[in-house]
């Protein structure tokens, strides 16, 4: 009879620092205790999130937040690495980030938006994250999910290539979606 190992982060973290992973040349993220490969990201996954970057350069420069992309963050016995989240304003060298950390958090679903939709926004929400983004990369829409309780979002609304989203941290921080998705 086999099971499923389960680990803990701080386990999955000693594993990090042994170099247990080094080898590997597939994309792992650690959720709910088990370690989920991902697909590998592609050229337009790569756009968008470089677009979102160009979007909020100007609050980093203004050390209103942290910019992270596909970086670690420490909430409910998982690592996600989220495509782009905007973070409080301080260095993270010593500790990951946690939900109390961000500000917005964002996944681009090129090809996960039934992951990112389910499972993920599941995770995020039972871990307070205030503000969470799906963009659908083939839908052309955007998802905003805000008030979490009790493990889900209480809002959420969906906004088509026509819209303007703003993050409700930053109110003046208008995301224009007809600029974000990629003409055909």
């Amino acid at each position: 009879m086999s099971t499923t190992l389960k680990l803990t982060v701080p386990e999955y973290e000693q594993m990090i620092a042994r170099g247990a992973f080094t080898c590997l040349k597939r994309k792992i993220e650690f959720i709910g205790g088990e370690l989920r490969e991902m697909s590998p990201a592609g050229p337009v996954h790569d756009d968008y999130i470089e677009f979102l970057i160009g979007w909020a350069a100007e609050l980093a420069a203004k050390n209103e937040c942290r910019i992270r992309c596909r970086s670690g963050l420490l909430v409910a016995n998982s690592v996600p690495e989220p495509d782009f989240t905007l973070l409080a304003p301080k260095r993270y060298g010593r500790s990951r980030p946690t939900a109390d950390d961000v500000y917005l958090l964002v996944e681009v679903a090129d090809s996960s938006l039934t992951y990112d939709l389910g499972e993920k926004s599941q995770l995020y929400a039972r871990s307070g994250i205030r503000e969470y983004w799906v963009i659908d990369v083939a839908g052309r829409t955007l998802h905003r999910h805000t008030d979490p309780v009790n493990g889900s979002y209480q809002s959420v609304d969906r906004y088509d290539e026509h819209s303007t989203v703003t993050p409700a941290f930053f109110p003046s921080l208008a995301l224009s979606l007809s600029e974000l998705f990629l003409k055909d």
